[in-house]
């Protein structure tokens, strides 16, 4: 008998650790799968006056967590987007990136792509049918080549607005004549300039736009995309390409012949002069639509007249989905990862986007009705532009060589380095990020 009962204290025993066991794996199964992410793009300008808990990406996480109880999303605000590149090989040098980074699409992703994990396998069939813009995060941009990210929010255009009150009184009519080529586009600035006011506004805040949003087209039209990139990797030199220096010259004579604010080193938010009659014409991009609403009756926007009617394109516009979310390829949770890209591309969360900041959508099953703009004249135009647009300069650029540019181009503009001394640092640093 005291050896059965032995036996039973035994096989209790056992049981005992066998259901703690168990239970211990169910608790580990439970455990949420976290996602770490860098996110810039998915935070306007006007939101980030609001408190955090109202913006439109901590309530679209929210939104996600709760369709995926396993998943949780660790994500930060990125303040400087061109500074992610480096931050995030930094990172991943210390084994401290994070999983997701969203990042410009174009050759700031290729820079970073021998740390991208490809997204081939996880990227479904369906996704590539109900998105766009899946050409601009492919390696080298091959329509063929490996998916590294995943393109996000829509397709941005570069564009010019314009105060149509100031227009007509320098005897104009921007919505029947728009300026075509790029003397019509400086006869222009000059009638501006004869009535008084400033024909157009530069600041320096987020980005030389004036450079990237419209005179590159120029650059674009004339030396064409591989010879854009070979300049960034050094294979071919700034210097030597005849288009960039004629965009270069026609950028600084907007400058030095007075059609542009004179304050462009400190000048900020120079948006505000433009509704308030200060200024002519502002560079800017179809996402910034809303930021003209108290004056919509008196906007009007433009794009880029043709530096030649010979060039290798003409009549077209800069832009493309310019925005893209990658996965580290250290990353335990790529499925995850791209599970939360598809849920920000849903239908549903695209068209909340657009509300906030409109695009051309990257969801291909939004419809014109959907998005409202059937009675917007200027969304129309954005949506005819769109259908012949060539891929953002900048992002043709190496990155580093890009900042470089960047950085130094107000020093060109206001005559503080001349156009040799500009493109020899340009093929300066080209040849050191490339060596």
């Amino acid at each position: 008998m005291k050896k059965i009962v032995v036996l039973f204290s035994a096989l209790l025993l056992v049981m005992s650790f066998v259901g703690a066991a168990a239970a211990g794996e169910a608790e580990s199964s439970t455990e949420k799968k976290t996602i770490s992410l860098w996110v810039t793009s998915y935070i306007p300008t006007q939101e980030m006056e609001k408190p955090r808990d109202e913006w439109y990406f901590t309530q679209a996480i929210e939104r996600f967590e709760a369709e995926n109880p396993d998943i949780k999303v660790d994500w930060s605000y990125q303040e400087s987007q061109q500074q992610v590149p480096n931050k995030f090989k930094a990172a991943f040098a210390a084994k401290a990136e994070p999983d997701m980074v969203n990042i410009w699409t174009g050759m700031m992703l290729l820079d970073i792509k021998d740390i991208l994990m490809p997204l081939d396998d996880y990227v479904t069939a369906e996704d590539l049918q109900a998105v766009n813009g899946w050409s601009t995060v492919r390696d080298d941009l091959d329509p063929n080549g490996a998916i590294l990210g995943i393109p996000i929010l829509g397709s941005e255009l570069c564009v010019v607005y314009y105060n149509k009150k100031l227009v007509e009184n320098a005897g104009m009519d921007f919505e029947a004549d728009p300026p075509k080529t790029v003397n019509e586009f400086f006869t222009a600035l000059d009638n501006l300039k004869q009535t008084g006011v400033v024909p157009w506004a530069h600041d320096e805040g987020a980005s030389p736009r004036t450079l990237m949003f419209f005179t590159a087209y120029w650059w674009a039209q004339q030396s064409g995309y591989p010879r854009i990139v070979s300049n960034g990797l050094g294979q071919t030199k700034f210097s030597e390409d005849q288009g960039f220096k004629n965009m270069l010259e026609a950028y600084r004579r907007m400058f030095a012949e007075g059609y542009m604010n004179q304050d462009v080193l400190s000048a900020r938010n120079t948006r505000e002069r433009l509704v308030n009659d200060q200024v002519a014409m502002v560079p800017g991009g179809n996402w910034q639509l809303s930021y003209y609403d108290s004056i919509k009756d008196n906007i009007g926007v433009i794009k880029a007249p043709d530096f030649t009617q010979n060039g290798l394109f003409t009549d077209s516009i800069l832009g493309g989905p310019g925005q893209a979310l990658v996965v580290s390829k250290n990353s335990k949770y790529p499925a995850e990862a791209v599970a939360l890209g598809r849920f920000l591309n849903s239908k549903d969360e695209n068209l909340i986007q657009n509300k906030l900041n409109p695009r051309i959508p990257i969801n291909n099953y939004i419809t014109v009705d959907e998005l409202g703009y059937a009675e917007n004249p200027i969304q129309m135009k954005f949506l005819d532009w769109g259908s012949n647009y060539n891929f953002w300069v900048d992002n043709s650029i190496q990155s580093e060589v890009y900042l470089e540019m960047e950085r130094l181009s107000a020093l060109y503009l206001t005559g503080g380095m001349s156009m040799d001394e500009y493109t020899k640092r340009l093929d300066d640093k080209a040849a050191e990020v490339n060596r």
